[in-house]
């Protein structure tokens, strides 16, 4: 609601626990998959990458997609836009994550450079998002 009483159409359509359950679904699938790769593999050299590309399809593919399925369930009138944002969101704490970790690791901030990534990943991520909740949005036409 506004301060006029007026229904905000933006901000009044997205549920934010729906979000916040997909976002943590989208974290929960992405980031362990990361967290065992540097375990593993912490100082193994590029070339015994078998570990890495089946954790990053993982982190960067089937996690947005569950996170977009879980926030859209949740909100099945509006799947496609809760799964866009929950993948989102999810996208922007492994952001925070990395950048953290960065910090504590002293990597310093990530280069400026990366910024063009950033966003191509969070366009990645939000599609993939959006994939899921599509997902939900044909089955609920069952």
């Amino acid at each position: 609601m506004t301060a006029t009483g007026e229904h905000d159409r933006v901000t009044g359509s997205v549920d934010v626990r729906a979000v916040a359950a997909g976002a943590l679904t989208t974290l929960a699938f992405g980031v362990p998959p990361v967290l065992l790769v540097q375990a593993v593999q912490g100082g193994a050299a590029r070339h015994d990458a078998g570990l890495r590309v089946i954790a990053a399809l993982v982190a960067i593919v089937v996690a947005p997609l569950v996170g977009g399925v879980v926030a859209a369930r949740h909100q099945p009138h509006a799947a496609l836009t809760h799964g866009a944002w929950a993948a989102s969101a999810g996208y922007a704490g492994d952001v925070v994550l990395a950048v953290a970790r960065r910090a504590i690791t002293g990597g310093g901030a990530p280069p400026l450079h990366l910024l063009p990534a950033f966003v191509l990943f969070l366009v990645v991520f939000s599609s993939l998002g959006m994939l899921g909740g599509y997902a939900v949005f044909r089955r609920s036409l069952r």
